[in-house]
């Protein structure tokens, strides 16, 4: 940063250059506040940063340089200063000029986060997590702030305090959130800048490798509705166990989706993660929980979601909530560390078994992952693996029954 007065003139700062990845403030030293900031890729603004009245700092954009020259964002600087010191606070009468009428609406940061998911929630499958996320960890401290108010300092302290009270990988989501809550404010010009942005991911995160033995299967299959749920949910999260798709998928399992004659479960292109219409085979315990489902025989009577606590099935279960079920059901039978995607990497890893012999090409396409389904081939290869998911799934499926039916068994007839 240059101190020297006599240097900083229009032709020395249209000498300045970007530093690639790095954004640059080169404050005016004869107007306090006033700095000429230089972005990684060249462009060149003016800014202005101040205090009101109320000792919060805010900064206001002027305009572009060389378009505005240096005499003239002098000019505009000193007649906001003159602003500020008569109470007004320039940079929040802007917002409400250009917001009009809603200028209210977006106060704080919970105004802000709002109308992000009324607006980005459209495009967005997460948008419900994402809501309890900012309900249960911004909503009832930072969220009451008003948009000036929250600072990088508030928002790397709140992420630590998040992470250090033993939930780091919920730490880094909640930092992702904030982060693009915050790049939405300065799109719709709600926000100057993005307090979040520039703060590191403050916890490293490691891949799980969570896989649930026999006894902890028995125990979480046979004893979910005791300790943590209702009928549908229990069913759910069995069925998901038994299939192996993702939890998403699974709440939102509708009888439309259902080809019974062939006992196929089809997931289109539209709620499948890699966005490829999705063929699950499925095996008698799976067919036997849809069954148990939907509560009715034949299955030309199924209609609606499958899991739904709606009398109607017009709704289906929140995926959230089977992610909170399974934690739930797992604390109160004294299983360590259980998450929703461990069911998942359960399926297929008994699935590669010696017992079921399953190839990993195979399980990989049960799955539905992008490395075992992507590419030109995938178009006309839909069922080529058809037989080989059947079997996996149904030998599987078969292994779960012979586990939690013997439990079963044992407890009735009093065998240890």
């Amino acid at each position: 940063m240059s101190q020297n007065t006599l240097a900083f003139t229009d032709r020395w700062l249209t000498s300045l250059t970007p530093a690639p990845g790095k954004q640059i403030e080169h404050p005016d030293p004869l107007t306090p506040g006033l700095a000429l900031r230089i972005t990684g890729a060249g462009k060149k603004t003016w800014t202005f940063r101040y205090r009101n009245l109320e000792g919060r700092q805010s900064r206001l954009s002027f305009g572009q340089f060389p378009t505005l020259k240096l005499k003239d964002a002098r000019s505009l600087a000193h007649g906001a200063l003159a602003h500020v010191r008569s109470g007004d606070d320039p940079a929040q009468a802007r917002r409400r000029r250009r917001h009009g009428h809603n200028a209210g609406i977006v106060r704080t940061w919970n105004d802000l986060a709002e109308r992000y998911f009324q607006e980005r929630g459209v495009l967005k499958k997460s948008v419900n997590q994402e809501r309890l996320l900012w309900a249960a960890r911004f909503g009832p401290q930072l969220g009451k702030l008003e948009l000036a108010d929250l600072s990088r300092s508030h928002i790397r302290t709140h992420i630590r305090k998040i992470g250090e009270g033993g939930a780091p990988i919920y730490a880094n989501r909640a930092q992702a959130l904030i982060r693009q809550i915050g790049n939405f404010g300065v799109e719709i010009e709600a926000l100057e800048s993005n307090p979040a942005h520039g703060i590191r991911r403050q916890f490293a995160e490691t891949t799980r490798d969570r896989v649930l033995g026999d006894e902890e299967i028995v125990a979480l299959w046979n004893r979910l509705e005791l300790v943590a749920c209702t009928r549908q949910m229990a069913l759910a999260i069995r069925f998901l166990l038994a299939t192996g798709q993702r939890r998403s998928e699974v709440a939102g399992l509708h009888a439309r989706e259902l080809n019974l004659p062939n006992r196929l479960w089809i997931i289109p292109a539209a709620r499948a993660k890699n966005k490829r219409e999705h063929v699950v085979p499925l095996s008698d315990l799976a067919v036997a929980l849809l069954s148990q489902a939907y509560g009715a025989t034949p299955a030309e009577k199924w209609r609606g979601y499958a899991f739904s606590t709606a009398l109607d099935r017009s709704t289906p279960l929140d995926s959230s909530a089977i992610s909170h079920a399974v934690m739930r059901a797992a604390e109160r039978l004294g299983l360590s560390d259980v998450r929703t995607h461990d069911l998942r990497r359960t399926c297929a890893t008994n699935m590669t078994t010696e017992r079921i012999g399953a190839s990993r090409d195979t399980v990989a396409r049960v799955l539905n992952h992008i490395s075992a389904v992507g590419g030109v081939t995938a178009i006309y290869d839909r069922n080529a693996y058809a037989k080989e998911k059947r079997a996996a799934l149904e030998a599987w499926g078969e292994r779960l029954l012979q586990l939690t039916q013997q439990d079963r068994l044992d407890k009735t007839t009093g065998t240890q």
